[in-house]
């Protein structure tokens, strides 16, 4: 029984019947609901607001998580609303590890290196 008992931990331990998923970062966390609170506002106010303060004021997010925005320098493009182009992007991070975090107007995020996250923003503003 004992051996028994000993050869099944080792092979759980080997050979683990799922993988736990990595956590999305922190930073993704936020995004996703600042773009939560963009939507609500539009839908109250009939625009995306101005500044994030804008979505604490209404009530849409905590102090603490535009608290934590700002500390971790989340930038916010305004002058967008959900009839803009979905694949525009709306809310970003500064890099982590080379690699910018971002949402876009239709609430997908992503990662991509600095370089080219640059070259998308620099073509996003450049059609206005």
């Amino acid at each position: 029984m004992l051996l028994k008992t000993t050869l099944f931990l080792i092979a759980s331990l080997a050979f683990p019947s799922c993988k736990k998923q990595p956590e999305p970062p922190q930073s993704t966390n936020h995004l996703k609901e600042l773009h939560i609170a963009l939507f609500e506002y539009e839908s109250e106010c009939g625009s995306y607001p101005e500044t994030l303060n804008k979505l604490m004021e209404k009530g849409l997010i905590k102090k603490e998580l535009l608290d934590s925005c700002t500390t971790k320098n989340i930038t916010y493009i305004p002058g967008k609303n959900s009839l803009s182009k979905t694949n525009e992007i709306i809310l970003y991070t500064p890099p982590i590890d080379g690699e910018y975090t971002f949402m876009r107007i239709d609430g997908t995020a992503d990662h991509l290196p600095e370089t080219k996250f640059q070259e998308l923003l620099k073509t996003q503003t450049q059609k206005k």
